[in-house]
């Protein structure tokens, strides 16, 4: 749910406060999206408008300008148009970085599964992506029951 990520979110801030650290994170967050947003094919507006909603409700990326934020995600996801498989690793790289911070990988799947799921579809591109995920942060699968539901 929102109300989970938003509390999972603010315990996140004490740790992801310093400036460089909250950037490599907002990349991360949105490359991440960019990933799960394309895996389908195109990007819908219920993913934009989801990716918007991410970024207004995790405290650790409300320090930066809305339009950073969409200028990385547009760019993460103008690399894998035109060179999937390129553009995936680039994407990859940035979600890599967390993957030895438990607290922070969680918080990227679930905004990646938030946006994955913008559309009232979680497609089985976008499941694998999301798997690719988990195993990019060194992550068992993870559960997608009962939490997302709600």
């Amino acid at each position: 749910s929102m109300t989970g990520l938003v509390t999972r979110a603010r315990s996140l801030l004490a740790r992801h406060s310093e400036r460089i650290r909250g950037r490599q994170f907002l990349e991360a967050v949105m490359a991440a999206g960019a990933l799960v947003a394309t895996a389908d094919g195109e990007v819908s507006l219920p993913e934009l408008l989801s990716r918007d909603a991410v970024l207004e409700r995790v405290d650790a990326l409300q320090a930066f300008d809305s339009r950073i934020a969409a200028r990385s995600f547009e760019s993460f996801v103008a690399d894998i148009a035109a060179d999937p498989k390129a553009g995936s690793e680039r994407a990859l790289a940035a979600v890599r970085r967390f993957g030895n911070d438990a607290e922070a990988a969680q918080l990227l799947l679930r905004a990646a599964v938030a946006i994955a799921k913008a559309d009232a579809r979680f497609s089985i591109e976008e499941q694998r992506t999301v798997a690719r995920l988990c195993e990019a942060l060194g992550m068992e699968e993870l559960d997608l029951g009962a939490e997302e539901s709600a």
